[in-house]
Order: structure tokens, then sequence, then C-alpha cells
């Protein structure tokens, strides 16, 4: 076996041919890298990759490439003074692709993300926006889009003048890319006509600008397999204290998707327990084997001694780091990679025990892939996952445990367990549920079509959910615990707290939104049937509650608690507006919105003062168009109800009077800002006698009679003569 200083130069060894096979330079360089990091596994696993530059090409998919994204970022000296700065009007584009191709598979299972510093000049700056496109690129460079994501607009201050930071989100993919395949990252700003767009990545001029993406993935650095031989290549699990020759040799195997470039460039460190936690050995592998930047596994060992070792179990931890954890910037947020950790359990003397754990949730129903690791006292014995029968079975020395299960990455359950020759089995009942969540208004009532972000006990965020008609959001198989929640409706946050799941079945969730009731009536008091009643949000704009009243002038509709812009529209018209109301308050009971509706009140009157029935009164709206008409009745009156506003009073009507037709038609102007009443007279419905028909047909009668009489007076005169005449004939006539 190699000694300690041999193994040293071949590290240091190695280093130099990593340095050397990933940058293309012909000299030992000086790699400066960020502080390894140490500590438990973060969760969920984001992993990082930084664009670069290239001044020498190299071939991804058979293509030669400049623009290169790896997750090795600006402080690696290779990179320090690689950066760009692109700059284009109206349209830009810029592609970077993960070099080297990936050397296993990479399973996708999130949104990705990119952060690109940008900045603009020009005219026109809201009228453009910057997309995030990703697509698979083939060993033969035929490009498989994987989606693009939603555009961002820009707008007077972002991008700002100077090089900022922007946040663009990309598509939601969920399937693996296989080995030699790799990523493109596509970015494309499409801005207005006039406005000029500058792109920077890299070590600009001494200003490091860390644009970079963000995939989230489920296949990372893992210490992928352990075990432990003896000095004849045996595999030995249980550890003989009659042996002659107790050496042992511990073999690990890391795997990444990237290669061995993302982690082969860090020490492998490993540490050999006992029972109660005392370190009995500790240092780093050996890594075994040529290196290769684009293999897929690479094999680590150490040798150990175990003649001091005293009977009991021993644990073997295996720690090992990729590029993204150890070049993780920590201004750049919550964006880091994977420390990758393996165990192995071997026990001296005593055989161990082979154990099985069957994981159940609340409901009894079988987990799989539910993680269980068991501790003695607080030490760390072993762990595994349950398969598809929701067990996983482990070797255990006879003793006291507490077994751990963990589910998305959140304590589910603790529960002890005494292992000994028959008690090998134990049936793990965790705190895993398949709740349905109502979200309420303050009367119980539920929301229809809620939108749900919920943030995990681990911190994982639950993509955004959206309820049902019913009010209802149903999840299946998550942790039990605190959850965060934030709840919009109507584009109204809700509520914004923690919900706790721990159990099965309906949770209802009250919000901050509640049932008001408005009451719409006119200027007198009167309600007013059939107006509309808007509710809108004075922030955002946003229609929060719409309803038209009934007979009784109300109408009802569930608000957020908020800000509001209210407003009434009758026939057509703006009746009511109040701006910037405060609506928070379930029991302040029916709000009265006194509308800008007035009666019009009509008396037809003849010129003497008379009461004039019959009369036409139309109402001509000059905002709507709209006509209302009525007719006088015995009292000579009509009225109308109308939206304030300016109108036209026609009043007309046709008649006979004394053999006569007459007709009058009245029109006049009104504005209607206050209850309104007037007079209208009509002047010509009653002319003058010497002026009707009648009075022409009885002077036409007495003209005629008068005619007559005189006629038969001078026949009467005429007669007379002529019988005296004949009288006086007949005297003088002889006998």
């Amino acid at each position: 076996m190699l000694g300690r200083a041999s193994r040293l130069k071949i590290l240091l060894l190695t280093f130099v041919l990593v340095a050397t096979s990933l940058f293309g330079v012909q000299t030992a360089t000086s790699l400066a890298f960020a502080t390894p990091y140490s500590g438990n596994p973060p969760g969920p696993t984001n992993l990082t990759v930084y664009y670069h530059n290239l001044t020498t090409p190299v071939t991804i998919g058979g293509q030669y490439h400049l623009k290169i994204a790896n997750t090795l970022n600006d402080t690696v000296q290779a990179y320090a003074a690689t950066g760009d700065n692109i700059s284009a009007t109206h349209y830009l584009t810029v592609e970077f692709t993960v070099y080297p191709q990936l050397s296993g598979p990479l399973v996708l299972n999130g949104t990705v993300y990119s952060w690109m510093y940008f900045s603009q000049s020009g005219s026109a700056p809201t009228s453009g926006h910057i997309t995030l496109g990703v697509s698979e690129v083939s060993p033969a460079g035929t490009l498989t889009s994987l989606g693009t994501g939603p555009a961002f607009s820009t707008s007077g201050t972002a991008p700002a003048s100077s090089a900022t930071s922007v946040m663009i989100t990309g598509p939601t993919i969920s399937q693996t890319v296989p080995a030699n395949d790799s990523l493109m990252f596509n970015i494309t700003v499409n801005g207005g006509t006039s406005q000029v767009y500058n792109a920077y990545w890299g070590n600009v001029n001494g200003t490091f600008y860390y644009s970079r993406a963000s995939v989230s993935a489920s296949s990372y650095l893992e210490v992928s397999g352990m075990y432990a031989a003896n000095s004849n290549g045996r595999p030995v699990y249980s550890l003989s204290q009659s042996a002659l020759d107790k050496n042992i040799t511990v073999y690990a195997n890391l795997t990444d998707p990237f290669g061995q470039y993302d982690f082969a460039s860090w020490p492998v460190n490993y540490a050999v327990e006992n029972a109660t936690g005392k370190i009995l050995a500790s240092g780093v592998m050996t890594p075994a084997g040529a290196y290769s930047q684009y293999a897929f596994m690479r094999q680590y060992d150490f040798t150990f001694n175990y003649s001091s070792t005293a009977s009991g179990s021993l644990s073997v931890v295996v720690n090992g780091t990729d590029n993204t954890m150890h070049n993780y910037l920590a201004s750049l947020g919550v964006t880091y990679g994977r420390n990758a950790f393996g165990t192995l359990q071997l026990y001296v003397g005593t055989p161990p025990v082979r154990v099985s754990f069957s994981v159940t949730d609340a409901a009894g129903s079988a987990v799989s892939g539910a993680q269980i690791r068991v501790m003695q006292l607080s030490n760390f014995v072993g762990s595994n996952v349950t398969g598809d029968s929701g067990v996983a079975t482990m070797l255990l020395s006879q003793g006291n445990y507490t077994a751990i299960v963990y589910w998305q990455s959140v304590n589910v359950g603790s529960f002890s367990v005494s292992v000994n020759n028959t008690s090998t089995h134990f049936t793990l009942k965790a705190g895993i549920y398949s709740p349905i969540f109502i979200f309420e208004d303050q009367s119980g009532s539920a929301l229809s079509f809620a939108q749900v972000q919920m943030v995990s006990p681990a911190g994982i965020s639950i993509p955004l959910m959206s309820g049902t008609s019913n009010g209802s959001i149903s999840l299946t198989n998550v942790a039990g615990g605190e959850y965060t929640a934030t709840v919009f409706w109507h584009g109204s946050m809700v509520f914004n707290g923690t919900i706790s799941i721990d159990a099965n079945g309906v949770h209802a969730v009250n919000v901050a939104a509640y049932m008001q009731t408005f009451e719409v009536v006119t200027s007198s008091g009167s309600p007013v049937a059939t107006a509309n009643v808007v509710v809108v949000n004075s922030t955002t704009g946003i229609y929060s509650g719409f309803n038209t009243t009934n007979a009784s002038g109300l109408a009802s509709a569930v608000i957020p608690y908020g800000v509001y812009n209210i407003q009434v529209y009758w026939k057509g018209i703006m009746v009511y507006n109040a701006a910037a109301q405060q609506l928070n308050n379930p029991t302040a009971g029916t709000m009265t919105l006194n509308s800008s509706i007035f009666t019009i009140s009509v008396k037809a009157e003849t010129s003497t003062g008379s009461a004039l029935p019959n009369v036409v009164v139309s109402v001509y709206s000059q905002t709507t168009g709209a006509i209302l008409s009525a007719v006088t009745g015995a009292n000579g009156e009509a009225a109308f109800t109308v939206a304030g506003g300016n109108y036209t009073l026609t009043s007309s009507i046709s008649t006979t009077y004394d053999l006569t037709p007459v007709s009058q038609k009245i029109t006049q102007s009104l504005q209607v800002s206050q209850p309104t009443s007037l007079v209208v007279k009509f002047t010509k419905i009653y002319p003058s006698v010497t002026s009707t028909n009648l009075f022409f047909i009885v002077i036409g009668i007495i003209a005629v009679l008068a005619v007559a009489a005189a006629v038969v007076v001078l026949v009467t005169r005429k007669y007379m003569k002529t019988g005296s005449g004949q009288q006086k004939e007949q005297k003088n006539k002889p006998e």
C-alpha cells in the first residue's frame, strides 16, 4: 500500500492533471478555489452552473463552442479573465452550453432559473421582454427544446442603466437527460427598436458578473456504493477478531453526471467511528485509477487496521463534495450544490443481525422512498431507503437504537427499537399524510379557485396550487409538520402564515375574506333594483367583487380584506364612485351606497293652471340615449327615476277642442343633480271660442237661419200684397 507521503504526491499530481485537462493550459496552473464546504448535505438540490467565455473553442455535440457553462465559478484562475460584455439594439440573444457533455444521466425535476447581468439605454424601456429557453444537445449536435419560461417584462428600472442582475424564470422540466448529451441555456432579449441592451458575464475588466443558471435536479454527486474487503480482496462485513491479518480496505464509488471534473479536484474524506461515536481513524481517501474528466464514476479507498478495536459496530462515513458546493458564493443567495455522504456499517466480533423496517403513512399504506437513519445514542449507525414494498433492510448489532424516518427531507417519526435474534422486523408508522385543505372566508364559506403557495418544514417549495370550485386543495403523501402557506384570492393575499399538517382528512383554513352586503338607494333613500355593484382593488386594479342588486336594492360579494374603489352602475351610468374604502370588518353590517339617482316630477297644466291629463312626457338621456315615457293622469302628473346627468324633456299632447284639432309639443333641457319638479304649461290647448270650428259652424247656422227668416219675411210680404190686389179687383168687377 502507498504511504501517506506518496498519496499526497499523487493527490497533488491529480489536481494538476485536472486543471490541465479542464482548461487546456500547457503548464501548471494555480487554482483559486473557495473554502471547501463541510457539514450535512443541503436540500433540496439546485445545481448551479456559471457562464464562461473561452478563447479556444471546445467541441460539444460535434459543434465548436466558445460560450460554455460549468460548475466552476470565476474565482477559478482559468476563468478569472474570460468574461464578456455584448451589446445589441432591439434584439439580443446569447447561448451557453454545458461543457463537458454529461458523463451520466441528469434527472431534471423542477424549474430552471438564470441570473444574468443586463443594462439598458435608449427609449421605450418598458416595451421589451427577456426569456430563458433550455434545449437538450445530442452527441450529434441536434437541439431538442425542453421549453421556454415566461417572459420577464422590462421596465424603466429593470434592467437598470448600469449592469444589474435580472432573475429570469425558465421552463419547468421533468425528464432525464442521458449521458453524453448536454444542456444549452438560451437567453433572448426582444426590446424596443431604439433600445440598447448589454449582457455581462464572468470577469469583465476586473469586475465579477456571476451570471449563472440554477437547475433543479435529483441526480448529482453521490457516494453510490461502499464496501470493505480483506487482504485477499474478499468483501467483508463482520470482522473476525481471530483473523491473523486485520487490515481491511474500504472502497467508495463517487458518481456525478457532470463527470470527474466536478468532484475529483477535491479531497474525499473518511472517518471510522465506534458505537459510542469515538473517531478511531480519519483522513483523505486515495483515488484509484486514472483521472478522466468525462468519466461518470471514480473509486477511492483507504486501509484500516482493526486489531486494537473492541467488539461492536463500526461506522465508516465518506464525505465528498462537488465544485458547485466548493465554489458556491454566499452573495448569490440560496442556490448551491451538493455535499455527498456515504456510510458503511461494519462489525467487530459479534455477527450482525439483518433487520427490516416497514414504513407506512398515517393511513397504514406502505411508503416507498422513505429514508431510515438508525442512531445509537447520538451516534449515526446506518441508513437505507425503502423500496417499492415500503421495506428497507440493514445489518445491525444487537442492542437498542432509534430509527428516524425522513420523508421529503423532514423528520416524520422517531422510533425506539430493540434488536436481538428474535426481534428483527419493525413497522414504523410515520407522520406522512394526505390532507385536504378548504380555504374559507370569515363566515365559513369555501373560496373557489384560491391559489396557494406552500413551503414544507424542510424549506422545499411546493409548486403553486389552484383550488377547485368547492374551495378544496388535496395533497398526497406529504410530510407532517408546520408549513408556511400564502393564499391568494382575487389577486389579493388573504393568508400568510403556518398550517399544521398532522392528520389526514379535511383541514379548514380561515382566511382574510368575508361576505360584504351593499344596499344601493336613491337620493331619497328608495332601494334600487338591477344596479351593478363593482368592487375594484385600489392597488392592483383587479375586480374583487361584482353583483346585481335585488328588488330590495341589496347585493352581496365575498371580498378579501383590503382597500377598494366601490362603483355602482345603473342603466349604463355610474351613479356611485367611492375611492380607497377599507373593507376588512365582517361585523360592520350592510354598507349603504347613496347613489346619484333622482326623481323628476312633471305636472302638465293649461294656461289657466288646470291639470292636464293625457300628456305624453318623454325623458331622453344625453349620456346613454335611453328614453323613458309616461302619460299624465287625471291630476296632470308624471314621475321618472333617473341617474344624475343631462336630459331632454319632451311633453306633447294632441286633442280636439270645440271640434278643432289642437296639438302642442314642449321641449326643454334638464341637468339633474337633485330631485327635480317642474310644471309644463300648454297655452294652445284651450284657444278662444271665436277661433274654433264650432264657433264658425254656429255663426254659419245663425246666418242660414237669418237668411231663411229674411226669405220668409219677403215671401210673406209678397203674398200679402198679392192678396190685397185680388180683393180690390173683386170689388170692382161688375156683377
